[in-house]
C-alpha cells in the first residue's frame, strides 16, 4: 500500500454514533480514509482483515472496551506496529493514560479537542509514518496478573467516580427538591393571603354598596 496521505487509512472505534460522525467528518475532509466501528470487538475483527495506518479508540464501550481492544492488537503480529490513539471523555484520570501507555498506545487525547490541533497531531503521525521515522511505544514489560491488576483498578476508579457523580446528583435533586418544596409552600401562603384579601375587599365593597342604596 502506497504510504500517501490521501490513502492513509484509519479504523475509528466508539460506541456513540455522533462521535463517530464527527471523526469521520473530520478526517475525511482532510483527505483520510476512515472505517468504523462500535465496540473493540468489532474493531478487532476489521483490523484482522484490513489494512489500517492508525486506530483511534475511545476507552468506555460495550462488548470489548478499548484498553482490552489495545492490548488484543499489541499481542498481534500483524497489528502490533499500528500506532493507538486513545480519545476518551471518560477516562480520564493521570493513571489511566499511564495505564494506556503501559499497553502501548501512542497517544492519550481527552476529548474534546480542538479540531485544528487534533488533525495536527494525526499529520505528525502520519508524517513520521510516510518518512518510515514512527517507533510505535513498547508496551510495559510486566506480567499478564499485573496487567489484569492494573485493569481492574482502573474499572474501579471509573466506578468511583460514577458513584461520586451519583451521590452529587442525588444531593443536587435533595436540594432542588428542598427549594420546591419551600417554593411551593411559599407560593401557597401567598395564595391564602390573596383570596383572603380579596374576601375582605368583597365584604368592604358590600358594605359601601349597602350603605349607598
Amino acid at each position: 500500500m502506497t504510504k500517501n496521505l490521501v490513502k492513509m487509512k484509519t479504523l475509528i472505534v466508539d460506541d456513540k454514533l455522533e462521535n463517530l460522525y464527527l471523526l469521520e467528518a473530520l478526517l475525511r475532509r482532510s483527505g483520510y480514509e476512515t472505517v468504523s466501528a462500535n465496540n473493540g470487538a468489532e474493531a478487532y475483527e476489521l483490523a484482522e482483515n484490513d489494512n489500517f495506518n492508525l486506530i483511534i479508540s475511545d476507552i468506555l464501550m460495550p462488548v470489548m472496551d478499548g484498553f482490552t481492544l489495545c492490548r488484543k492488537c499489541k499481542k498481534n503480529d500483524k497489528l502490533k506496529n499500528i500506532p493507538f490513539i486513545f480519545y476518551t471523555a471518560t477516562y480520564t484520570d493521570a493513571k489511566d493514560e499511564e495505564f494506556a501507555l503501559k499497553l502501548g498506545a501512542d497517544k492519550f487525547l481527552i476529548k474534546p479537542q480542538d479540531p485544528d490541533v487534533f488533525l495536527n497531531i494525526i499529520k505528525d503521525l502520519f508524517d513520521k509514518i510516510k518518512q518510515n521515522e514512527f517507533k510505535p511505544r513498547e508496551v510495559s514489560n510486566l506480567s499478564e496478573e499485573i496487567m489484569l491488576t492494573e485493569y481492574n483498578y482502573a474499572l474501579i476508579r471509573k466506578l468511583e467516580d460514577k458513584m461520586n457523580q451519583t451521590e452529587e446528583n442525588e444531593k443536587s435533586l435533595k436540594e432542588y427538591v428542598i427549594k420546591l418544596e419551600k417554593s411551593l409552600e411559599e407560593k401557597r401562603i401567598a395564595e391564602e393571603k390573596i383570596i383572603k384579601m380579596n374576601a375582605e375587599l368583597e365584604q368592604i365593597i358590600e358594605k359601601k354598596t349597602m350603605e349607598l342604596q
